[in-house]
């Protein structure tokens, strides 16, 4: 049970930080766009 849970952790993590170089990457073209 207490494997399950730190396999929903890791995958919210991995989430998370997929969703962050995604920001990153919308940031990096709005600013080249801009530039």
């Amino acid at each position: 049970m207490k494997n399950l849970q730190s396999l929903k952790d890791g995958a919210k993590i991995k989430r998370l930080l997929y969703i962050d170089q995604f920001l990153l990457l919308i940031k990096a073209i709005n600013w080249v766009n801009v530039s």
